[in-house]
């Protein structure tokens, strides 16, 4: 939920709309949210609100690759996730952003990508029913699965989320 609702401040709707497309784009790319709740208590919101965005990327990418969140992501989810709404950027500036430009996969490498997942899915299914573990199966082997196109064609080694990143209240 966007800030101004939380703080029971006046809103307009295409602002939260903007706050909530950058947590929806964030989890698309990292695997999980970038915080609990858009509340300026919240311990990885608290840096966006206190424009301490550099605590706050550093704070993710600590165990990632180095340059998996682009400097032009980096600027375009910072922009949108603003603790004020009319500082976050409207559609059309978004829409003209660099990171928006940038380069994308092919339709073809989207339908590779996604039958490759397709058969490693399956075939986990398949092992975690052999060992009695149902569909579901271990947690961690679900997520490196299904992690999001990041760099069709390259190597996709996933490091162990940190625990406190998926920790809801």
């Amino acid at each position: 939920m966007a800030p101004e609702i939380l703080l029971h401040q006046p809103y307009k709707g295409a602002q939260i709309d903007i706050l909530a497309a950058g947590i929806i784009l964030f989890i698309m790319i990292a695997e999980h949210p970038p915080f609990t709740s858009a509340t300026p208590k919240d311990p990885f919101y608290k840096c966006l609100a206190a424009n301490r965005a550099d605590v706050f990327w550093a704070t993710y990418e600590q165990d990632l690759p180095e340059g998996f969140f682009s400097d032009d992501f980096k600027d375009l989810l910072t922009a949108m996730l603003k603790l004020n709404p009319s500082e976050r950027p409207s559609i059309e500036d978004i829409l003209n952003h660099k990171w928006m430009k940038g380069p994308m996969p092919s339709d073809a490498d989207v339908v590779e990508e996604f039958e490759k997942r397709n058969k490693m899915v399956r075939a986990q299914i398949k092992a975690n029913k052999k060992e009695g573990k149902g569909e579901t199966g271990d947690v961690h082997t679900a997520h490196e699965l299904t992690a999001p196109m990041r760099n069709v064609g390259e190597s996709n080694e996933e490091k162990e989320p940190t625990k406190a990143l998926y920790e809801y209240e």
